[in-house]
């Protein structure tokens, strides 16, 4: 009975071993420095036989020696080019532990690390006594040098790799970045732009349903029902998502409503958008800037008016315009800071191919005419 007691402890105990021998090892291969030094010493091994093989396509070899011959003097070339190998992918690991230095170090250093390794190896088959030849001391020097230029090119060659993923790497992260940027500026203009439209005609328009309440009660129902069809498609722009073309039109015809009903209908307005593009996106608010912007500098100041809005593809551009028959193109009308927004707001967001154009209509009043991309504006 106690025998197999001793038994299955010596088992667990033999199994506890086991098991953590095997973690161990796991926790080792897993190492990254572990990893690298297995690479180091796999490529220093493969790289050596390599070498060794040169002797094996010189035709006079074949001619002079038999096979035999020709496999011992292979085998010990192959010795001797594993042992200087070996002693460099050492030397290499060993400096590898320290600091990693800029380009130029980390290309310098290499090459010493395979000089010293190299010179080191040499050493160890002099001393072993393995071949006699290697006492000539500058038969040694031009070996050592032979290994120090190809480490030294091997080492530039993988350098320069590194530096350009490491080039692409800084490029990725800087366009993530400048996407970023874009990104919260134009969320940033859309707040403007918002607290900008609203108080241009809010309180106005407040105060036309107050002076309607008594005599047009319909009429400034009407009024505060657009109103609130008006409010809730701009809260909706919050976020600074982009909306659809149908929308910003709902949003825009909300907004021209209102202001129709305080010119007393003395305002025209007309909407021709194709409907296979009233899907695409566009920036929120845009078209409901270029609306106000027409409203504030080209129909209030003749106190009447009409206003179409058109939407298309032509030659690739997915395009809407705002036409207004008012004052026409002024100075404050063309650098006012909504159409400002609008200009840098497509550039950030479609790029240089996106821009807002105006145009002055003959006999008089003003198109605005907003182009983006077909294929940003439809994906």
């Amino acid at each position: 009975m106690q025998a197999s007691s001793q038994a299955r402890g010596k088992k667990i105990n033999t199994v506890a071993s086991l098991g953590f021998r095997s973690a161990l090892l796991g926790r080792i291969a897993r190492a990254p420095q572990t990893r690298q030094a297995l690479f180091l010493f796999c490529g220093a091994a493969t790289i050596a036989i390599l070498m060794s093989t040169q002797m094996l396509f010189q035709a006079f070899v074949w001619r002079n020696w038999s096979a035999a011959d020709i496999l011992v003097a292979w085998l010990a070339i192959a010795r001797d080019r594993l042992v200087v190998a070996l002693m460099i992918a050492a030397m290499l690991v060993a400096l590898g532990r320290s600091p990693r230095p800029d380009a130029g170090g980390q290309v310098g250093r290499t090459v010493l690390a395979v000089l010293l390794g190299a010179a080191m190896g040499e050493l160890a088959l002099v001393v072993l006594g393995i071949d006699d030849d290697r006492e000539d001391l500058m038969s040694i020097i031009g070996r050592v040098l032979r290994w120090g230029v190809l480490g030294g090119a091997a080492a530039t060659m993988v350098q320069l790799w590194r530096s350009r993923t490491d080039l692409a790497a800084q490029a990725n992260e800087t366009r993530i970045e400048e996407a970023q940027a874009r990104r919260l500026a134009a969320s940033v203009q859309t707040e403007v732009l918002q607290r900008q439209i609203e108080p241009h005609f809010l309180f106005n328009t407040l105060a036309t349903i107050r002076s309607l309440r008594d005599s047009d009660p319909e009429q400034g129902q009407h009024l505060l029902s657009r109103l609130l069809d008006y409010m809730s498609s701009t809260l909706s722009c919050v976020d600074g998502r982009r909306t659809t073309l149908g929308e910003e039109i709902e949003l825009v015809l909300a907004y021209l409503d209102l202001c129709a009903s305080r010119m007393h209908g003395r305002l025209t307005v007309r909407c021709d958008a194709a409907a296979e593009v009233t899907g695409y996106s566009l920036p929120p608010l845009m078209l409901a800037t270029l609306a106000e912007n027409a409203i504030k500098h080209g129909i209030f100041p003749r106190q009447q008016g009409s206003i179409t809005i058109e939407a298309g593809v032509r030659g690739g551009m997915f395009e809407v315009a705002l036409t207004d028959d008012g004052v026409g193109l002024t100075g404050e009308m063309g650098h006012g800071l909504g159409l400002t927004n609008i200009a840098e707001r497509l550039r950030l967001i479609y790029g240089p191919a996106a821009q807002l154009r105006l145009l002055a209509q003959s006999p008089r009043g003003t198109r605005a005419v907003v182009s983006i991309p077909e294929a940003a504006a439809c994906s």
